[in-house]
C-alpha cells in the first residue's frame, strides 16, 4: 500500500480500532478478492482461452485465403500465357506448393470439343504419356475410358491434364471431371468467373476432402488444347494437412477443433480434432453435440461457400485450472485486491494489444500475398513503383529483364540508371505531375532500351496514403514494339498494292483507249490518203488533206505515248550502252530544249550495256530533257544528264515512284538534273499519272510515257528535289551481258510526216492478187479495204474470225495473202493465224493491231509473217504487202 495513502486516512483509523478495522476490512476484503479472483481467473482463462483460437482461426483463415491468392495467380499465369507448356504449369505448381502446404494436387482441366477428343488424345500422346486416354467416372466408382458402350455424348468435356505431383495422382490423367461430383461447382465457376470451392465429396485419390478451382479465360488461337483454350484450374486440398497447421499451435492439447460446411441445407461435417485422440475424424453425429456453453464458433467465406470453425475446450485445459486457497487469500488480503485489479487491467491491455498485433500483422500478410503474388510476379508487362523523390521502391521481374539490370541495384535509384537523358526528363516530368494533381495517365512511349527503339503502351497512376495524400506513382508498360512494326508493314504493303491497283488499272485503260483510237485515226488516216490520191497537186484541198493529216499524226503520237504507259512495246530489243545512246542523239535533244536551256553531260565510260528497245529508251531521254527545260519557263538554266554503275537494293526501289519490287542487283543509272522550278508540293508519284500536268499547256504524257517504258523494260524511276533548286529524275535500268536481237522492229504507231499519195493504183504485178481482210471494226474494215483496192488489190473482207476461217476452208488457197486484225472478240488473231497455216502453211499473213508489237510476240517469228501498227497510211500499207507478196 502507498505510503501517501496511509497518512491521508483518519486518525482513529491508525489506532487500535484502526487496527481492528483494516484486519476486519481484510479480512472480508480477502474473502470479497478471492471471490472476485475466482471470478477473474474465469473470465481470464476464458479470454485467454478466445485469444489463443483465435490466433489459430486466423492462421486457419489466412491458410485459406493463401490458397484463394495462389489459385488466383496460377490464373493470371495461365490466361496471360499463349501457350501453357507442361515445363511453365510444373513451374508454377511448384512455387505454388513451396509456399503452401496442404495441397494435394494441382491441376490444369482444358475445356475439349467432342469433335476434338481424337486430335486432343493423340496430343495428349505425344506430349504426356503414350498410354493416354480419355476417361469418366459414375457415382464411387472407377474411371472408364470414354469411349465406352453407353456413355452419353457430351458436346464438351473438362479432362485433367496436367497434374503436379505427379506421382501419386497419375491415376486422374484424362479424367472428365464434368461426370464427376464437381460438376455444379464447374458450372458456378464457369458462370460467375470467380473462384469456387466445392462440397466436400469422396476424391478418385481415396480420400474426402475439397477442390477449390476456376475459370480460365484463354483465346483457342494460335494453339490448340491443351496448351491453348480455355478450362479450369485446380487445387485439391488435404483437410488434414490444411488443419495441421493450427492443431501444431493447440498448446498441451487446450481445444478441440471441428469444421463445418454450412452453405447447404444443415451443417455438413468436414473435419474433426480430438484433444483425446491423435487421428481426424468426422463426426459421426449430429452438429449440436459438438457444441457446448464454452465452444466458440467462426465463420469462414472462402469460394462462395460458408464453413464454420468450433473450437472446444479439452480437457486438459478444464483439468488445468488451479485455484489459490483461502489461506492464501486471506493472508494476500489487500494486496491480492489491489494486485487483482492490476492484474485484471494489464490482463485487458495485453489481451487488447496482441489482437491489434494479430489484425495488423493479418493485413500486412494478405496485402503482400496479394501485392507480390498477382502483380509482380505474375505479370508479363513491366511494373514499378516510385516515391515522392522519383526514387524506386518496387520493380516486378519483367522490369529487370527488359532494362538488363539487377532488382537490387534499381531500389533506391532513379530513372537515370535505366533511361537516357532525354527520355529521364519527360519521365520525370509526368511523374511530378501525377504527384500534384493525382490523375492518372495513359500514353505510348518510346525510347531506346539496349540499343533498339522500343514502345511500350504506359498505365501511369498516383498511390495514396491513408490520409489520402499521394505519396508514390505506379506504373505499368506493356510493349508493343513488334505490334506497331506490324502495323506499319501491313500500312506499306496496303499502300503498295492501291499503288500496284492504280497504276495497273490506269494502264489498262490507257492502252484500251489508245487501242481504239488508233481504230478511229486508221480510219481518217486512210480516207485522207484516199482524198489526197484523188486530188491533183496543186489542188487547194491538198492543205486542208496536209492539216488533217497532220493533225492525226499528233494523235497516233499521244496514243504511243499512252501505249508506252501500258507497257506496250519494246519492238526491237537489243544491248544498249545508255552513253552512246544519248550521245547520238544529241542533236534530237537539241531540238527538245529551248534556247535558254543549257546542255551538260557526265557519261561514264565503259558503262554496261542494258537490255531495251533503242527507240523506246531514247524516247525516255528527249522525254525528261524536254521536261526539264520546260521547267524553266522563260528563264535560263542547266540541264545536266549523267550515268554510272550502281548497286541497288530494297532502300533504293522504296524511294522510286510506286516503290517496285525489284531483285537487288547491279544496274545502270541515267540521272537528268535541272535548275528550274523543281518539283510541285503535291505527292511526285502523281507526276507519272496520264494526263497530269503542272504546266498552263501540256498533254501530261510525257512522263507517263517514261514509266511505262522503264517498266516495261524491267527498271525503276525515283523523282526528287536537286539541292539548291531544280528537280532530278533518275532512271535505274537491269545490267545485261548480252541480248540477242528480237524479231525486227514493227512499224511505229505514228506514220511519217511525209505521206506522198499512191504512185500507181496498179498491184506490183499484172497478175491479179486476191487479199483476205479480217477486222471487226467496220470504219477500219472499210477504209483497208478502200486503201487496198487503190493500190489495185482484190479484197474480200470478213468482220470476224468465224467468218474469215469459214471462207479459208471453202478454198485454202483462194487467196495469196491475209491481213487479221490481232484483237477481235471470238476467235482472236493468234487462233486466227493457227488456224489459217494449218488450211495453208504458205499463206502471207499481215498482223494490225492499234496496240504495238508487243500484242504480236512469238508470232512474228514464224516466216511469212509481218505487223503493222494502225494507224497507218497508204504506203505504209503498200509497202507491207510488197514485202510480204515478193515470193508469191
Amino acid at each position: 500500500m502507498p505510503t501517501d495513502f496511509v497518512t491521508r486516512l483518519p486518525a482513529f483509523l491508525r489506532g487500535r480500532v484502526g487496527i481492528a478495522f483494516f484486519s476486519a476490512a481484510g479480512l472480508a476484503l480477502s474473502l470479497t478478492a478471492a471471490c472476485l479472483l475466482h471470478r477473474m481467473d474465469e473470465g481470464a482463462r476464458r479470454l485467454e482461452f478466445e485469444r489463443r483460437q483465435n490466433l489459430r482461426h486466423t492462421v486457419l483463415v489466412n491458410s485459406l485465403n493463401d490458397y484463394e491468392h495462389s489459385l488466383f495467380a496460377l490464373r493470371l499465369v495461365t490466361e496471360n500465357n499463349q501457350a501453357l507448356t507442361p515445363d511453365e504449369f510444373k513451374r508454377a505448381a511448384q512455387d505454388i506448393l513451396s509456399r503452401s502446404s496442404g495441397i494435394e494436387c494441382v491441376q490444369w482441366v482444358p475445356l475439349i470439343r467432342s469433335e476434338n477428343l481424337g486430335s486432343f488424345a493423340a496430343r495428349m500422346r505425344d506430349l504426356i504419356s503414350p498410354s493416354y486416354q480419355a476417361r469418366y467416372r459414375q457415382g464411387l466408382g472407377p474411371l472408364l475410358p470414354l469411349d465406352s458402350p453407353g456413355v452419353t455424348g457430351r458436346e464438351e468435356h473438362a479432362i485433367l491434364t496436367y497434374l503436379y505431383p505427379f506421382e501419386g495422382n497419375e491415376l486422374l490423367l484424362g479424367y472428365d471431371i464434368f461426370t464427376g461430383p464437381s460438376a455444379p461447382s464447374l458450372d458456378r465457376a464457369r458462370q460467375t468467373l470467380e473462384i469456387t470451392l466445392t462440397p466436400s465429396f469422396h476424391l478418385a485419390q481415396g480420400f474426402d476432402s475439397v477442390i477449390l478451382l476456376c475459370y480460365a479465360r484463354r483465346d483457342a488461337r494460335p494453339y490448340a488444347a491443351p496448351e491453348s483454350g480455355p478450362g479450369y484450374l485446380q487445387l485439391v486440398l488435404n483437410l488434414h494437412s490444411v488443419v495441421q497447421r493450427i492443431w501444431n499451435l493447440n498448446q498441451a492439447g487446450a481445444a478441440d477443433f471441428a469444421l463445418y460446411d454450412l452453405t447447404d441445407e444443415g451443417p455438413q461435417p468436414l473435419y474433426t480434432q480430438l484433444t483425446n485422440r491423435g487421428v481426424s475424424e468426422t463426426i459421426p453425429h449430429d452438429f449440436d453435440r459438438f457444441h457446448g456453453p464454452g465452444t466458440l464458433c467462426r465463420d469462414i467465406r472462402i469460394g462462395g461457400r460458408t464453413w464454420q470453425a468450433c473450437y472446444r475446450p479439452g480437457a486438459v485445459w478444464e483439468s488445468a485450472a488451479n485455484y489459490t486457497g483461502p489461506g492464501l487469500v486471506l493472508i494476500a488480503g489487500a494486496l491480492l485486491t489491489l494486485l487483482g485489479v492490476g492484474y485484471l487491467r494489464l490482463l485487458l491491455l495485453r489481451t487488447e494489444r496482441i489482437r491489434r498485433e494479430v489484425e495488423k500483422r493479418t493485413l500486412e500478410l494478405s496485402e503482400s500475398r496479394l501485392f507480390l503474388d498477382t502483380i509482380i510476379r505474375h505479370s508479363p508487362s513491366s511494373i514499378w513503383v516510385k516515391d515522392a523523390d522519383l526514387r524506386f521502391r518496387l520493380v516486378n521481374a519483367e522490369f529487370c529483364r527488359t532494362y538488363a539490370v539487377p532488382m537490387e541495384e534499381v531500389i533506391g535509384r532513379s530513372d537515370a540508371l535505366v533511361l537516357a537523358p532525354e527520355a529521364v526528363v519527360e519521365t520525370e516530368r509526368v511523374d511530378r505531375e501525377i504527384l500534384a494533381d493525382g490523375q492518372t495517365r495513359h500514353f505510348e512511349f518510346s525510347c531506346v532500351i539496349r540499343d533498339r527503339l522500343r514502345t511500350y503502351l504506359v498505365a501511369k497512376f498516383p498511390l495514396r496514403d491513408p490520409s489520402g495524400a499521394v505519396n508514390a506513382v505506379a506504373g505499368v508498360a506493356t510493349e508493343i514494339t513488334e505490334l506497331r512494326l506490324a502495323e506499319a508493314e501491313r500500312a506499306t504493303m496496303e499502300r503498295r498494292l492501291l499503288e500496284t491497283q492504280k497504276t495497273e488499272s490506269l494502264g489498262v485503260l490507257a492502252g484500251g483507249i489508245a487501242h481504239d483510237f488508233n481504230n478511229l485515226l486508221t480510219s481518217v488516216l486512210g480516207h485522207a490518203s484516199l482524198c489526197r490520191a484523188r486530188l491533183t497537186p496543186g489542188d487547194a484541198q491538198q492543205t486542208s488533206l496536209a492539216q488533217i493529216e497532220h493533225s492525226a499524226r499528233r494523235a497516233a503520237e499521244l496514243c504511243q505515248q499512252m501505249l508506252a504507259y501500258a507497257g506496250q512495246g519494246r519492238n526491237a530489243v537489243q544491248a544498249v550502252e545508255l552513253g552512246a545512246l544519248i550521245r547520238d542523239s544529241l542533236s534530237l535533244l537539241r531540238l527538245s530544249v529551248s534556247k535558254r536551256a543549257r546542255l551538260h553531260f557526265d557519261l561514264a565510260p565503259d558503262l554496261p550495256a542494258v537490255e531495251g528497245d533503242l527507240t523506246q529508251l531514247r524516247q525516255v531521254v528527249i522525254n525528261l530533257v524536254a521536261n526539264a527545260s520546260e521547267s524553266f519557263g522563260e528563264g535560263e538554266g542547266d540541264i545536266t544528264l549523267s550515268t554510272w554503275r550502281v548497286v541497288a537494293d530494297a532502300k533504293l526501289w522504296s524511294a522510286c515512284v510506286n516503290s517496285p519490287d525489284l531483285p537487288a542487283g547491279d544496274y545502270v543509272c541515267l540521272e537528268v538534273s535541272d535548275t528550274g522550278c523543281g518539283i510541285p508540293d503535291e505527292n511526285p508519284g502523281r507526276l507519272f499519272e496520264p494526263f497530269f500536268t503542272t504546266k498552263f499547256a501540256g498533254r501530261g504524257l510525257g512522263l507517263a510515257a517514261v514509266l511505262g517504258i522503264v517498266r516495261n523494260h524491267g527498271g525503276a524511276v525515283r523523282a526528287g528535289l536537286r539541292s539548291g533548286g531544280g528537280s532530278i529524275f533518275s532512271i535505274y535500268l537491269p545490267i545485261v551481258d548480252s541480248v540477242v536481237t528480237s524479231a525486227p522492229a514493227a512499224q511505229s504507231a505514228a506514220p511519217s510526216e511525209a505521206t506522198p499519195p499512191p504512185q500507181s493504183t496498179n498491184p506490183p504485178s499484172t497478175r491479179t492478187v486476191r487479199l483476205l481482210l479480217v477486222d471487226d471494226e467496220a470504219p477500219v474494215r472499210d477504209t483497208a479495204a478502200a486503201l487496198l483496192r487503190a493500190c489495185g488489190y482484190e479484197v474480200e473482207t470478213a468482220n470476224d474470225g468465224a467468218a474469215a476461217l469459214e471462207r479459208l476452208r471453202q478454198g485454202p488457197r483462194d487467196f495469196h495473202a491475209a491481213i487479221l486484225d490481232l484483237t477481235m472478240p471470238g476467235l482472236c488473231g493468234p487462233e486466227l493465224l493457227a488456224a489459217c497455216r494449218e488450211l495453208n502453211p504458205d499463206l502471207p499473213v499481215l498482223l494490225v493491231s492499234g496496240y504495238s508489237a508487243t500484242a504480236a510476240g512469238d508470232m512474228l517469228v514464224a516466216p511469212r509473217t509481218a505487223f503493222l501498227a494502225k494507224p497507218f497510211v497508204l504506203l505504209s500499207l503498200r509497202e507491207k504487202l510488197c514485202a510480204l507478196l515478193d515470193d508469191v
